[in-house]
């Protein structure tokens, strides 16, 4: 807690480790001394006392309920015990009560080993033990309430002297199966036609613009300017609330602005990133890309993005070409074809392109693998086609084993064709003719279909 002197300096608590440090100045004026105290404000770093109906010095004080210069006469004490059966674990609901309530006590009858816990109705959150498996007695600040929680080995006690601006849940963690024991005892202004009607205090339909905080500024350097920004804080609990509570009545300020960042600015530079991985492995169109972008530099060693055009013209290549060798090569081969005839010996072909890796034709330096090849079928049955033995004869020579021997057989053989184009005159022996044409066309010849003996 802090000393009475000093009330009205202001304090900033770490929501981690709940250390408090002095921020080297004062509360703004109007700020509450104290939680216990409604009316009396801080002016100039001094508390000022001021009673309930505004004016400083005075002595004129709230009854229990509430009324200023009240003599408790619209005040209703509610208390009770309450026993609950734990039947199962979790947050078991005990109690509910209003705001406006004051003067709050809740006490468990007994240690157990349960844990108490408070929720705000409005906004659905926990503000006491939501989370906490061992609780230690210490305050805590919600809404502008204060509460005093206590843990005396394990029997706890809680209370505060309001009023509450929001509904709260009495709630139980339930930890075994003990019975839950509790007593609660507050207070309320039964008079509806008092200054705290439905429970509000007149405090909070007071609201003010106060300062937050100044903005960033607008540049990191080279002169800049900062606009402080104002938010609308309740005054009875200076904590900040939505803007539209004072919007009703009061103009928002103009807010003041400052210089900031007077520094001159370092040039912009030219920045790079890493070349990404080639586009190719190999051959002709193969690239590189990186990113290239112009920033400012600050002072605190960070940068920002800045148009290009603010950069010099030696912009740094974005795009770059790689990897431009010729790709390995290989013969690639198909299948080979079915056989030429059906029996007797006959040609197979099959396709042999040279290839690169990326699947290019290209070069290859090596050999070509063969394209045709014989192939030997059963032979051919006895009494058929003439074409059929003709065509035979001429594979066997294509396939003979000595290529300068151009016998074909040793009975003599003559071809003869009906074909214009083929002889001159009439029908001559082409047992030479034939040595000459193109083995192509000799092929062809299996298939003509009127030949003669």
């Amino acid at each position: 807690m802090l000393k009475a002197n000093k009330r009205c300096h202001l304090h900033c608590q770490s929501k981690e480790t709940g250390d408090v440090v002095f921020m080297q100045r004062m509360v703004l004026d109007g700020t509450r001394c104290s939680y216990k105290d409604p009316h009396s404000v801080c002016v100039r770093g001094e508390c000022e006392k001021v009673g309930c109906d505004g004016v400083v010095g005075s002595s004129k004080q709230d009854d229990k309920c509430g009324v200023c210069g009240g003599d408790n006469s619209s005040c209703k004490t509610f208390k009770d015990t309450i026993t609950r059966t734990a039947k199962k674990q979790g947050f078991l609901k005990v109690l509910e009560i209003p705001r406006g309530a004051r003067h709050l006590l809740i006490q468990e009858l007994k240690a157990t080993s349960h844990i108490l816990a408070v929720k705000n109705v409005a906004s659905g959150l926990f503000f006491l033990n939501g989370d906490n498996e061992y609780p230690k007695s210490h305050s805590v600040i919600e809404k502008g309430v204060e509460w005093e929680y206590e843990n005396d080995n394990d029997k706890e006690t809680l209370q505060t002297t309001g009023p509450l601006r929001h509904g709260i849940l009495i709630m139980m963690k339930l930890h075994g199966d003990e019975d839950v024991n509790l007593s609660y005892k507050y207070m309320m202004n039964m008079d509806s036609d008092s200054a705290i009607q439905n429970n509000m205090l007149v405090e909070d339909s007071a609201y003010e613009w106060a300062p937050k905080r100044w903005s960033y500024c607008s540049k990191p350097c080279g002169g800049g300017k900062q606009y402080l920004r104002y938010g609308c804080r309740r005054k009875v609990d200076s904590k900040m609330v939505h803007k539209s509570f004072c919007n009703k009545s009061n103009m928002k300020p103009r807010g003041d602005t400052r210089d900031c960042n007077q520094k001159p600015c370092p040039p912009p530079i030219w920045v790079t990133g890493e070349w990404q991985n080639c586009s190719k492995p190999c051959g002709k169109t193969g690239m590189q890309i990186r990113s290239v972008s112009c920033v400012q530099p600050s002072d605190d060693n960070t940068t920002r993005s800045i148009h290009n055009k603010h950069c010099n013209d030696d912009r740094p290549e974005s795009r770059r070409p790689c990897n431009r060798h010729p790709c390995p090569t290989q013969w690639r081969v198909g299948p080979w074809s079915q056989c030429s005839v059906t029996c007797g010996n006959g040609t197979q072909q099959r396709q042999a392109l040279c290839h690169t890796r990326d699947n290019t034709i290209g070069l290859c330096l090596d050999s070509k693998p063969d394209t045709i090849r014989v192939c030997r079928m059963d032979p051919c049955p006895k009494g058929s086609s003439d074409l059929n033995k003709n065509g035979n004869i001429l594979i066997q020579w294509l396939s003979r084993p000595n290529p300068n021997f151009p016998k074909i057989s040793s009975r003599k053989t003559s071809l003869y064709s009906s074909q214009p184009g083929l002889h001159s005159g009439s029908r001559s022996c082409m047992s030479v003719l034939c040595w000459a044409l193109p083995i192509s066309v000799l092929l062809s010849l299996q298939g003509r279909p009127r030949l003669a003996p």
